[in-house]
Protein backbone atom coordinates (compact mmCIF):
# COMPACT_ATOMS: atom_id res chain seq x y z
CA UNK A 1 0.00 0.00 0.00
CA UNK A 2 1.27 3.53 -1.23
CA UNK A 3 1.62 5.69 1.46
CA UNK A 4 2.81 9.43 1.43
CA UNK A 5 5.16 11.61 3.20
CA UNK A 6 2.37 13.95 4.64
CA UNK A 7 0.61 10.66 5.96
CA UNK A 8 4.43 9.14 6.73
CA UNK A 9 4.88 12.33 8.97
CA UNK A 10 1.57 12.23 10.71
CA UNK A 11 1.70 12.07 14.42
CA UNK A 12 0.77 8.76 15.46
CA UNK A 13 0.81 6.82 12.17
CA UNK A 14 2.87 4.19 13.63
CA UNK A 15 0.82 3.67 16.37
CA UNK A 16 -2.44 3.88 14.34
CA UNK A 17 -0.92 1.22 11.86
CA UNK A 18 0.05 -1.34 14.54
CA UNK A 19 -3.55 -0.78 16.62
CA UNK A 20 -4.76 -2.19 13.04
CA UNK A 21 -2.39 -4.76 12.86
CA UNK A 22 -3.41 -5.64 15.86
CA UNK A 23 -7.43 -5.15 15.83
CA UNK A 24 -7.47 -7.20 12.51
CA UNK A 25 -5.30 -9.59 13.49
CA UNK A 26 -3.21 -9.32 10.80
CA UNK A 27 -0.47 -12.30 10.34
CA UNK A 28 3.28 -10.48 10.14
CA UNK A 29 4.22 -9.52 6.92
CA UNK A 30 0.84 -9.03 5.11
CA UNK A 31 1.38 -5.41 5.40
CA UNK A 32 3.57 -3.89 2.91
CA UNK A 33 4.22 -0.19 2.52
CA UNK A 34 5.33 1.39 -0.27
CA UNK A 35 7.70 4.41 0.21
CA UNK A 36 8.88 6.66 -2.04
CA UNK A 37 12.69 7.10 -1.99
CA UNK A 38 12.56 11.41 -1.37
CA UNK A 39 10.56 10.59 1.93
CA UNK A 40 13.61 8.67 2.85
CA UNK A 41 15.70 11.34 1.87
CA UNK A 42 14.52 14.01 3.91
CA UNK A 43 14.42 12.68 7.62
CA UNK A 44 16.46 9.91 7.20
CA UNK A 45 16.61 9.42 10.95
CA UNK A 46 12.74 10.11 11.94
CA UNK A 47 11.84 7.79 8.79
CA UNK A 48 14.10 4.90 9.84
CA UNK A 49 12.87 5.06 13.64
CA UNK A 50 9.25 4.60 12.40
CA UNK A 51 10.05 2.01 9.90
CA UNK A 52 11.81 -0.04 12.45
CA UNK A 53 8.89 0.29 14.57
CA UNK A 54 6.27 -0.88 12.52
CA UNK A 55 8.42 -3.52 11.03
CA UNK A 56 8.71 -5.10 14.65
CA UNK A 57 4.26 -4.81 14.70
CA UNK A 58 4.50 -6.82 11.24
CA UNK A 59 4.76 -4.58 8.66
CA UNK A 60 7.31 -5.61 5.38
CA UNK A 61 8.66 -1.89 3.36
CA UNK A 62 9.29 -1.91 -0.52
CA UNK A 63 11.20 1.63 -1.64
CA UNK A 64 8.89 2.20 -4.72
CA UNK A 65 10.22 3.54 -7.98
CA UNK A 66 13.77 2.34 -6.72
CA UNK A 67 15.97 3.40 -9.27
CA UNK A 68 15.19 7.03 -10.16
CA UNK A 69 16.77 8.99 -7.36
CA UNK A 70 20.68 9.82 -6.94
CA UNK A 71 21.25 9.05 -3.20
CA UNK A 72 19.03 5.32 -3.52
CA UNK A 73 22.31 3.44 -2.90
CA UNK A 74 23.55 5.13 -0.14
CA UNK A 75 20.11 4.57 1.86
CA UNK A 76 19.00 1.26 0.75
CA UNK A 77 21.95 -0.67 3.40
CA UNK A 78 20.35 1.36 6.30
CA UNK A 79 16.63 0.94 6.15
CA UNK A 80 14.88 -2.15 7.02
CA UNK A 81 13.14 -2.83 3.22
CA UNK A 82 11.80 -6.33 2.20
CA UNK A 83 11.23 -5.21 -1.53
CA UNK A 84 12.02 -2.88 -3.82
CA UNK A 85 10.07 -1.66 -6.74
CA UNK A 86 11.75 -0.83 -10.47
CA UNK A 87 10.71 2.54 -11.34
CA UNK A 88 8.27 2.22 -14.71
CA UNK A 89 10.60 4.66 -16.26
CA UNK A 90 13.87 2.52 -15.73
CA UNK A 91 12.12 -0.70 -18.16
CA UNK A 92 10.42 1.82 -20.99
CA UNK A 93 13.24 0.10 -23.60
CA UNK A 94 13.28 -3.26 -21.63
CA UNK A 95 12.30 -4.86 -24.92
CA UNK A 96 14.91 -2.93 -27.22
CA UNK A 97 17.85 -1.59 -25.24
CA UNK A 98 20.11 -3.26 -24.17
CA UNK A 99 21.59 -0.54 -21.83
CA UNK A 100 17.61 -0.47 -19.82
CA UNK A 101 18.38 -4.31 -19.62
CA UNK A 102 21.81 -3.70 -17.72
CA UNK A 103 20.36 -1.53 -15.77
CA UNK A 104 17.21 -3.35 -14.88
CA UNK A 105 19.47 -6.39 -14.35
CA UNK A 106 21.86 -4.41 -11.91
CA UNK A 107 19.04 -3.43 -9.55
CA UNK A 108 17.81 -7.11 -9.86
CA UNK A 109 21.05 -8.08 -8.36
CA UNK A 110 21.97 -5.29 -5.96
CA UNK A 111 17.99 -6.91 -4.41
CA UNK A 112 19.04 -10.03 -4.59
CA UNK A 113 22.62 -9.41 -2.84
CA UNK A 114 20.30 -7.29 0.20
CA UNK A 115 18.03 -10.18 0.28
CA UNK A 116 15.49 -7.78 -0.83
CA UNK A 117 12.07 -9.01 -3.11
CA UNK A 118 12.19 -7.32 -6.46
CA UNK A 119 9.43 -5.93 -8.55
CA UNK A 120 9.27 -4.41 -11.30
CA UNK A 121 6.66 -1.79 -12.19
CA UNK A 122 4.61 -0.33 -14.87
CA UNK A 123 4.51 -3.50 -16.94
CA UNK A 124 2.60 -3.38 -19.84
CA UNK A 125 3.26 -6.52 -22.33
CA UNK A 126 3.97 -10.28 -21.71
CA UNK A 127 7.63 -9.40 -23.92
CA UNK A 128 8.51 -6.86 -21.06
CA UNK A 129 7.45 -10.19 -18.54
CA UNK A 130 9.53 -12.41 -21.01
CA UNK A 131 12.66 -9.51 -20.48
CA UNK A 132 12.16 -9.47 -16.85
CA UNK A 133 11.97 -13.09 -16.17
CA UNK A 134 15.15 -13.88 -17.86
CA UNK A 135 16.80 -11.24 -15.71
CA UNK A 136 15.90 -12.73 -12.80
CA UNK A 137 12.43 -10.62 -11.70
CA UNK A 138 9.57 -12.80 -11.66
CA UNK A 139 7.22 -10.13 -9.85
CA UNK A 140 5.84 -7.69 -11.70
CA UNK A 141 2.80 -4.89 -11.34
CA UNK A 142 0.72 -3.03 -13.67
CA UNK A 143 -2.74 -2.82 -15.71
CA UNK A 144 -1.59 -5.88 -17.96
CA UNK A 145 -2.32 -8.05 -14.85
CA UNK A 146 -5.49 -5.43 -13.21
CA UNK A 147 -6.38 -2.65 -12.40
CA UNK A 148 -6.13 -1.20 -9.32
CA UNK A 149 -8.99 -1.96 -6.94
CA UNK A 150 -10.11 0.92 -4.09
CA UNK A 151 -8.47 -0.96 -0.48
CA UNK A 152 -11.03 0.27 2.68
CA UNK A 153 -9.01 2.90 4.98
CA UNK A 154 -8.13 0.92 8.03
Amino acid sequence: MPVSARQFRQAGFSQTVEAALRRHHVAPGRLRLELREGLVQAHVEQTLASMNTLCAAGAVFAMEDFGIGLSSLRHLKRLPLGQIKIAQSSGVGLTTSQHDQAVVKSIIGIGRELGLSVLAAGVETQQQCQVLAGLGCSLWQAYLFGQPVEMAYF
